[in-house]
């Protein structure tokens, strides 16, 4: 594997390993596409292999005393061979730091000792120890998704961990989000960045920057310490009139990619976000257009893994418009949903997100099945892997109870919140993923109409189901037959207007009725 390592205090030298030369990973950013730091390092399907070397036996007791003062440990490293003097590591993480056993989450800093020293350009980044996730993949397939999406996102590779030449355990690499993050997504890095952590709902308090403080971190500038544009954008977002609203947050904010995102944690189930958990987020005050981007970032509790105190079925059956109650303690997301065009915009989203068959068991399956051939042999040999090698097999289909919690099964939680959302989207004109030979099942005509509609069915069902919905998802007419071939349905007192026929919650149809 081939890496670059930079250190401004040496020469700067090439190494390559095995004679294995990497093929090179690129996403782009919203204006064009970059060749970034650490293409070598994510691009690879390769398993890295990360070495510490600690100075004192006692070193996890130091390793345990740097989460509690929020100081970097200093050791040796070797990743893939390529050897780093003086680096920092420290446990991190909440709940993910409860694991019952020593394998825990860290954040290593390359150059915090040796000024400039980099792998693969990049001088950080952070060791995630797969808590909450038996199958090992959720992290890695929706980075992926959203990378290919084009929404801002930390890259995901697969790493051993080894303590002193002891295998410690299987962990995802997961990049951080710093100044060269941003300049990889926006070719920007003088602006704030924000981390909504611990609680940043982005509700207002008032117009004193001390009072954010303990709700959110700046990342970026921390020298300067202004956090006035914050404090203007959620003003913005709380107390601009809804006529205004979208107008004022377009000419400050990236709506449009924010809704993107927050599709994407809906489509996914990832409540352990803004719109369940109103934290695990950047954002990004971006220079050059002087707006406001949303990050994405903690993606390891998607699929349900994060319930918010719901059952499996009510998580695959999620509302297109969920928000962790009180909905209004997202004001964001609540705020927007009260603007027509945007609420409109979100199921857009949604719909592209489907249609293009991405968020399928198709496309999906073979994406799991082949991270899950890749990864198996070093999580069985995992001695620290919190969960049985039989639940990491099960979970790419079947829910695993497991620590008192039930992991829905990948495959499974696709297909059942697929149709779900499908049946949602429906009222809306969206008929993303629908199967041509699915469609041509029944015909309506006359279509357009101003009377009556006949429903034809290719092969007679015992029962029939027969509904008419407006635009705005408000049922208008419904008529139920046994064992016919064609139902008929009176229309005359409807108004003109486009309408969703659906037949038997599964199957839809544009009307088109004129008057």
């Amino acid at each position: 594997m081939r890496f670059q390592v930079k250190n401004r205090l040496k020469n700067s030298c090439l190494i390559l390993l095995g004679g294995l030369l990497l093929s090179l990973f690129s996403f782009k950013s919203s204006a064009q596409s970059y060749n970034n730091d650490g293409d070598a390092l994510f691009g690879s399907s390769a398993i890295h292999n990360v070495y510490f070397n600690f100075y004192h036996t006692s070193f996890y007791d130091s390793l345990t005393a740097s989460k509690i003062s929020d100081e970097y440990y200093t050791c040796n490293m070797i990743v893939d061979g390529v050897h780093f003097d003086s680096v920092g590591v420290k446990f991190k993480g909440n709940s993910s730091y409860g694991i019952a056993n020593q394998k825990k989450s860290m954040k290593v800093d390359l150059d915090i000792n040796i000024d400039g020293q980099d792998l693969d350009d990049l001088n950080k980044f952070n060791l995630n120890n797969l808590y909450h996730d038996p199958t090992g993949v959720r992290e890695k397939i929706l980075s992926d998704f959203c990378i290919k999406n084009n929404i801002p996102a930390p890259r995901v590779a697969f790493t051993k961990v080894y303590y002193n030449n002891v295998y410690w355990g299987f962990y995802t690499l997961v990049e951080e989000v710093n100044k060269d993050f941003l300049d990889a997504w926006f070719n920007d890095q003088v602006g704030n960045l924000f981390k909504g952590d611990p609680s940043g709902d982005l509700k207002w308090i008032n117009s004193m920057p001390s009072s954010y403080y303990p709700k959110y971190e700046l990342k970026t500038n921390e020298t300067a310490n202004n956090w006035s544009d914050l404090v203007g954008f959620i003003n913005q977002i709380n107390n601009t009139p809804i006529a205004a609203l979208r107008d004022t947050l377009d000419n400050n904010f990236d709506v449009t990619g924010f809704l993107k995102s927050w599709a994407i944690c809906n489509i996914f189930v990832s409540l352990d976000s803004y719109i369940g958990s109103k934290h695990n987020y950047y954002i990004y005050h971006d220079s050059t257009d002087n707006r406001f981007k949303w990050i994405m970032w903690d993606l390891n509790s998607c699929f349900g893994v994060f319930n918010q105190n719901m059952s499996v079925t009510q998580m695959e059956n999620l509302s297109l418009d969920y928000l962790n109650a009180p909905a209004t303690s997202h004001p964001l997301c609540f705020r927007l949903l009260e603007d027509v065009a945007t609420k409109n915009e979100l199921y857009t989203w949604f719909c592209t997100f489907l249609e293009n068959d991405q968020f399928s068991n198709e496309h999906l399956d073979p994406i799991i099945d082949s991270l899950t051939d890749r990864i198996r042999a070093d999580i069985f040999a995992d001695p620290n892997f919190t969960y049985t090698n039989q639940q990491f097999e099960d979970n790419r289909t079947l829910t695993v109870l497991a620590d008192n919690k039930n992991y829905p099964g990948l495959k499974t939680f696709i297909s059942n919140r697929r149709t779900a959302l499908f049946n949602s989207l429906a009222s809306f004109g969206c008929f993303a993923g629908l199967e041509q030979e699915e469609k041509e099942t029944f015909l309506v005509y006359p279509n357009p109409s101003s009377k009556e509609i006949t429903i034809q069915l290719e092969n007679p069902l015992e029962k029939t189901t027969i509904s008419l919905s407006d635009l705005s998802g408000r049922v208008v007419l419904t008529k139920t037959s046994e064992n016919a071939n064609s139902v008929n349905l009176d229309i005359s007192t409807l108004n003109s207007g486009t309408y969703i026929l659906t037949l038997n919650k599964l199957k839809f149809v544009k009307l088109q009725v004129l008057h």
